[in-house]
């Protein structure tokens, strides 16, 4: 089966599962675990969607039993092999409210 180009798709879990071409920047994890605080600001287009749903999938607890099918072969998977999952992982992907005063 021929792999395809995963353009415009930030979804981690998607892209592995249906053996697309992913670069990977695993090795990026444990460097960001050095920082207590973390700001991603970048272009448009530059990969910050993927970074994130990396993230999320690399440490919820809930998707502990998906880390060996999504990450076998990635660096992460070769240098640390299982993971300790110790985080619940929330996405606040849209917030709709409304600053009380500024209603149109």
């Amino acid at each position: 089966m021929k792999k395809r180009i995963p353009y415009g798709i930030g979804d981690f879990e998607l892209i592995r599962s249906k053996n697309m071409y992913y670069v990977d920047k695993t090795r990026m994890i444990k460097d960001l675990e050095l920082h207590q605080y973390l700001f991603f600001i970048r272009p448009r287009r530059f990969g910050k969607s993927l970074l994130i749903s990396t993230l999320e999938n690399y440490y919820d607890i809930l998707r502990k039993d998906r880390y060996d099918d999504l990450f076998k072969g990635l660096w992460i998977h070769d240098v640390f092999g299982s993971r300790i999952f110790d985080h619940l992982w929330s996405i606040f992907d849209q917030c709709d409210f409304i600053i009380k005063g500024t209603e149109a």
